[in-house]
């Protein structure tokens, strides 16, 4: 009888376990890793020539398996990020990222790699924030249509 008990809560333990996936769910309301769809679909779809400039970008934040996408805008100079990175709040005001409490790290990438900061295919580099988060910057309006 023991040992019928002891199967009994192990599997009931893992089925518990199994069932607590980590919510991968968008800010967009997407499911899956946000952070996997938009660098499959810039992989995919390819981007038009980046412009000095401001402009519109996806920012999404991992942390332990949870993916979290924001809208911003990002200024670009040469191919490369000019500070403030600005996300849209709950308001829909722009501010900026480090009001958010996250500071990112300006000298590696998440991979503690020194960082280059050139946008590569309308992508960033990963960044890495003071909380260990993985910060990564798609600017959606170098984006090219999807092909027909």
């Amino acid at each position: 009888m023991k040992i019928f008990l002891m199967a009994v809560t192990f599997f009931a333990a893992q089925l518990f376990v199994h069932a607590q996936a980590p919510d991968t769910t968008a800010a967009t309301g997407s499911q899956g890793n946000c952070f996997d769809e938009y660098k499959a679909m810039f992989a995919k779809q390819g981007v038009y020539e980046l412009k000095d400039g401001l402009h519109t970008a996806i920012i999404t934040i991992r942390l332990n398996g949870v993916c979290t996408t924001y809208e911003g805008q990002v200024r670009t100079q040469t191919g490369k990020f000019i500070l403030p990175i600005f996300i849209k709040n709950e308001d829909g005001k722009l501010i900026p990222l480090k009001e958010t409490g996250r500071k990112l790290n300006k000298n590696y990438d998440a991979y503690r790699i020194p960082l280059e900061n050139k946008v590569v295919n309308g992508c960033s580099p990963t960044y890495i924030s003071d909380k260990d988060e993985l910060v990564d910057i798609f600017i959606i309006d170098i984006l090219k249509p999807v092909a027909k």
